[in-house]
C-alpha cells in the first residue's frame, strides 16, 4: 500500500501529514513509525482527510503546530478556514506577513501550581508541566522531563515538560513531549502547544493580555496572542512561518503489516 505524505517545517517542529485518514489507531502508529524511520527529521505525524478539513494525529493528541500545517495544506487559494481536530472546529488562516495562525481550544483549560517552581497547564488533549530551565538540565532534558512526569503522575493523551528561559524581551522554551498512544518521548525542535501553554501561564500570572515572541530550540520564533478578560484567558492564537517544498512523498508499506 502506498502512503502519500507531505513534510512541513513549522519553526523546526518537522511534521509529516499523510494524505488520507481512513486508518485505525493501530495502523496510524505503524505508519507513524515507518515515516519516522525513513525521514529522521520528522518529529510527528498527522493524517489529513480528503473529504473534510480535518486533522487526526497519529497518537490522537492535540498539536498546535500540526494544526497550522494542516491549515497550510488545505489553504491554497483562500486565506482562512475552519479545521477540525479532535471533534472540534478551529479557525485558522494566513496573515499579511504569511504567518499561518490557528485558534487553540482553551475552553476547559486549567492552571495549577504544583510546587514553588512548577505549574501544570491543562489543555484539551495535552497537559504541560512548565518550569524554569536550569543549566544542570542542559545535557539531560529528556531524563529530567521523564522524572518530572513520573513525580507528578501526569496522565493525558500527551504530556509535555517545558523548560523556560527568559532572554531579554523574549522567552525561550525547551520542550519535551511524550505521546501515550505511540509511546514516544521527543526533545522537540519547536512546540506550538507548549508555546501556548507557557504564554498562557505568563499572562495568567501577570493578569494581563499580551503578545509573545517565543524562541524555539530550532532558533525560529513562534508568536502567540493571549487575551485575558476578568481574570480568565478567553482566547489563544498561535502563529508563525511554515516552510514546505510541497513535494508528495510515497512510502510503500506491505498491506499485511497494516
Amino acid at each position: 500500500m502506498d502512503i502519500r505524505y507531505k513534510i512541513y517545517n513549522p519553526s523546526g517542529n518537522i511534521t509529516a501529514l499523510v494524505i488520507g485518514d481512513n486508518y485505525t489507531k493501530e495502523q496510524r502508529k505503524i505508519i507513524n513509525d515507518e515515516i519516522m524511520s525513513v525521514d529522521k527529521a520528522v518529529e510527528q505525524v498527522g493524517f489529513v482527510s480528503q473529504k473534510n478539513k480535518k486533522l487526526t494525529m497519529a497518537g490522537g493528541e492535540f498539536c498546535g503546530n500540526a494544526t497550522r500545517c494542516a491549515a497550510r495544506f488545505y489553504m491554497e487559494n483562500i486565506k482562512d478556514i475552519e479545521i477540525e481536530i479532535n471533534n472540534q472546529k478551529l479557525k485558522a488562516g494566513i496573515d499579511e506577513k504569511d504567518n499561518v495562525w490557528c485558534e487553540i481550544p482553551i475552553e476547559k483549560y486549567r492552571i495549577i501550581k504544583l510546587d514553588d517552581d512548577i505549574y501544570e497547564v491543562i489543555l484539551k488533549g495535552i497537559t504541560f508541566l512548565v518550569t524554569e530551565f536550569k543549566q544542570i538540565y542542559q545535557n539531560s532534558l529528556k531524563e529530567y522531563a521523564q522524572e518530572i512526569i513520573n513525580k507528578y503522575q501526569v496522565s493525558d493523551e500527551a504530556v509535555g515538560v517545558i523548560f523556560v528561559e527568559r532572554q531579554k524581551d523574549n522567552l525561550k522554551i525547551n520542550p519535551v513531549v511524550w505521546v501515550k498512544a505511540i509511546d514516544t518521548l521527543f526533545l522537540e525542535n519547536a512546540c506550538g502547544s507548549g508555546t501556548i501553554a507557557t504564554t498562557m501561564l505568563f499572562s495568567f500570572l501577570n493578569q494581563k493580555s499580551n503578545h509573545y515572541n517565543v524562541i524555539q530550540p530550532s532558533g525560529d520564533f513562534l508568536k502567540t496572542n493571549i487575551t485575558l478578560e476578568n481574570g480568565k484567558i478567553t482566547k489563544a492564537i498561535l502563529k508563525g512561518k511554515i516552510r514546505t517544498d510541497n513535494k508528495i512523498r510515497v512510502l510503500n508499506i506491505k498491506e499485511e503489516a497494516l
